[in-house]
This record gives C-alpha cells, structure tokens and sequence, in this order.
C-alpha cells in the first residue's frame, strides 16, 4: 500500500512540472498588451505604467510625446531602457526574466505596448528539467522495488 501512495504521489509531482513546461509553450505566441496610458510627471510626482512578464519575452513600445522613456525592473531597481522621445519612438525590449516592470517618463506621452514571445528563462527550464529527471529515477526506483 506504501509503495501506490508514493508512486502516486511521484506521477502526480511529474505531471504538475510537465503541466509548467507546456503552459509556457502554449502561451509562447500569446500577445499581452500594456496600455494605451498616459504617463507624465506632475508636480515632482512620477506616474507610471506598471506591468508583470511571467518570463523570458519580448516588449514591443510604442510611445507619442517628449521627454525620456525609461523602462524599470521593479525588483532589482535596474533601468532596461532609457531613450529620448521627440515626437515618437517605437522600440523592441528584451525583458530578461519573470517580474514586475514599470514605464516611466520625465516628460508627458502616451505609450502603448504589447508583449510576445514567452518563454521560460534557461535557469527555470533547467529546475523543471532536472526536477523531472529525479523523480522519474525515483519513480523507477519504486517501481523496480514494487515487483522485484
């Protein structure tokens, strides 16, 4: 009876982290979009745009206004983007993992944006792959275990 419950539980623990890896390859064509909004700086107040990437993707911004255009990670404080923008610029961002991101200006513009290509990062993959790999080993194990 031990052994149905732990490779129960082991097919169980192998189909979620196989169910991880395709919902990101389904969703690797999937568009979200950012916007339109307005995002100016008013009265030494910086508004913004905020936004969550669920992996590796590609942003594509378009912004119309003057000013400079900066794109933040929320969690390492790091700028990805910092261009001007007189009367218009549509660019192309590698965002680099999961997190939360925020557009920022030090002028007025409206921008909009949309993000496309997701795909887990190579270190996610890795944990998911490797995660997998043991406990298929485990699993066989048991199995070996069980009828021998």
């Amino acid at each position: 009876m031990r052994h149905r419950f732990l490779i129960g539980l082991l097919v169980i623990m192998i189909l979620m982290l196989m169910s991880f890896l395709a919902a990101y390859r389904a969703n690797e064509h999937v568009r979200g979009y950012i916007g339109p909004g307005k995002i100016q700086l008013e009265s030494g107040r910086l508004s913004y745009i905020p936004f969550h990437s669920p992996g590796w993707a590609l942003l594509n911004i378009s912004c119309n206004g003057r000013g400079s255009l900066l794109l933040k990670d929320q969690l390492s404080g790091r700028n990805l983007l910092d261009i001007p923008v007189e009367p218009h610029v549509s660019r192309v961002v590698v965002i680099p993992h999961e997190g939360t991101y925020s557009l920022y200006t030090n002028g007025s513009m409206f921008c909009s944006g949309y993000i496309s290509e997701l795909y887990p990062t190579s270190r996610t993959q890795g944990v998911l792959w490797v995660s997998v790999g043991v406990l298929s080993v485990l699993l066989a194990f048991l199995l070996w275990r069980w009828w021998s």
